[in-house]
């Protein structure tokens, strides 16, 4: 059940394996790597990346995981009980300074400075991914009932 993607600078494709709780990096021929797994991994469901760490986003056990590029688990953020409402994250995206846009099925998308901390929320039902664009723009689309695309 492959979800969430993207290609590191190199060239290198990572995909999150949701069903089988792991993420697996194939070359530029598209020819397997390696994966790596994560016992906390309960549905892997996006990859980024970023210059310090790769983020993957666990919609199951709804949380943040960050692992050095050497493929060791740094820490896992943004979940439940630390006063956060993470309920059933669907996707992430990661802009240039840092900070970390969830959208969340249940209601939310929920944006994080580097430090984790919130610094806004805005409420959308049945939320499936987030991006931002070059102007700055939050970029989202929400499935369920609403079907829609929304521009902030």
């Amino acid at each position: 059940n492959p979800r969430g993607l993207t290609f590191d600078h190199n060239g290198y494709l990572y995909i999150c394996d949701t069903g089988n709780n792991r993420v697996q990096i194939l070359s530029k021929e598209f020819l397997f790597k390696y994966q790596f797994r994560q016992k906390s991994f309960k549905n892997p469901c996006d990859v980024k990346l970023t210059r310090k760490y790769i983020y993957v986003l666990d919609e199951s056990n709804p949380c943040l995981h960050l692992f050095s590029y050497n493929l060791i688990l740094q820490k896992s953020v943004l979940s439940r009980g630390k006063g956060l409402q993470l309920i059933d994250p669907q996707s992430c995206y990661i802009d240039s300074s840092d900070n970390i846009f969830v959208s969340d099925y249940q209601g939310s998308i929920f944006i994080f400075n580097p430090g984790f901390e919130l610094i806004h929320r805005i409420s959308i039902s049945y939320l499936r991914s987030v991006t931002v664009d070059r102007q700055g723009r939050i970029i989202a689309v929400s499935g369920g009932g609403s079907k829609r695309l929304y521009i902030f």
